[in-house]
């Protein structure tokens, strides 16, 4: 009797020994790989306003089988430069010469969700030469299609127009088509108008959701 209490007692230990372990070991995390990748860039959008013009620049990564490149989309022009991608560090040559070259400074969490931490354009050697970016989730961009805008001169509205879409300004019969940038921005046909649905972009210290719109005029942006 006495050898099987004994028995008994070192079995529970045994027991309660393993299973410690096994808990222990269960909430070890897993080491996760934080280094951002161009595969993590694919479903997400940037914008970018430049300092001395408030030029609007709006970048997206594609990916075509196994090659991912990026779309960066300027008033009246389009440039897919050579993505340069090292320790979580974006950069782009916009003109493929050194001109104009934006940085990018990325993070992602453990869940793999992407963060800019700071960012910088180098124009004509002159660096800091932006004066916000952000780096937007395109799950997050909101529908803009069928919904009146005002910005500080002018109201717009992007509406469907027969097959396609078309942007249409206050107190002007005129339809002009556009084409979409994925689903959080538009283009005019002629390039010359486009813009971008941002989630939180600042104005005077107010963050919130707006269009941003370059016109050949200048850049605006939604109340």
């Amino acid at each position: 009797m006495k050898n099987l209490i004994y028995f008994g007692k070192i079995l529970s230990i045994l027991i309660w020994g393993f299973t410690g372990l096994t808990s222990c070991k269960e909430k070890d995390p897993t080491p996760t790989d934080l280094n951002v990748t161009a595969d993590d860039l694919v479903n997400y959008y940037l914008v970018a306003e430049g300092k001395t013009s408030s030029q609007l620049v709006v970048a997206y990564f594609i990916k075509d089988g196994d090659e991912i490149t990026v779309d960066v989309h300027k008033n009246g022009q389009l440039r897919r430069p050579k993505m340069v991608l090292g320790n979580s560090t974006l950069t782009l040559d916009y003109e493929s010469n050194g001109n104009e070259v934006y940085t990018f400074a990325l993070e992602k969490d453990s869940e793999g969700n992407l963060k800019l931490k700071s960012y910088d354009l180098s124009y004509q050697n002159k660096p800091n030469q932006l004066s916000q970016a952000v780096l937007v989730k395109m799950s997050d961009a909101f529908p803009f299609v069928d919904r009146n805008f005002n910005t500080s001169i002018f109201d717009f509205k992007i509406e469907v127009d027969g097959t396609g879409e078309a942007i249409k300004w206050e107190n002007n019969p005129i339809k002009y088509p556009i084409y979409r940038l994925g689903n959080f921005g538009f283009k005019t046909l002629d390039g010359g108008t486009f813009g971008v649905a941002v989630p939180s972009w600042n104005v005077n210290g107010t963050n919130g959701p707006r269009v941003l719109i370059q016109i050949p005029q200048g850049f605006y942006y939604t109340d």
